[in-house]
């Protein structure tokens, strides 16, 4: 998984010709936002993944089986590199989402300020 979008960043409130800048920013946030949710599952499914292969590579090196439990130490160590990636890249979307909704919130303040 990696913060580079599987779909365009057009989404329906930004292809629609009357949506302000602001609805369209909102999609985008709601976009990510479910990009990130989707990224923190497919975390915990791979990390279920490593601690199910390191229960495997004790269980085959306890039988003494020498090349299951380097297979499965092969698959954990894959596995793990894998969630690393994930976990940056959610870090990545936290602070892109942060970003935004900073942006939002203070476009929203200035634009209800009345003008002078």
């Amino acid at each position: 998984m990696s913060i580079f979008r599987r779909r365009p960043l057009a989404t329906a409130a930004s292809s629609d010709e009357s949506a302000t800048p602001a609805d369209r920013l909102q999609a985008e946030i709601s976009a990510l936002e479910g990009d990130m949710n989707e990224s923190i599952q497919v975390l915990a499914d791979v990390q279920a993944r490593v601690a199910a292969a390191e229960v495997r590579a004790m269980e085959a090196i306890r039988a003494g089986d020498d090349r299951a439990a380097r297979a499965s130490l092969v698959a954990m160590q894959a596995d793990a590199e894998r969630a690393a990636l994930i976990a940056a890249d959610l870090k990545v979307l936290r602070a892109i989402l942060d970003e935004c909704r900073e942006f939002a919130k203070a476009a929203n303040a200035s634009a209800s300020r009345p003008e002078l």
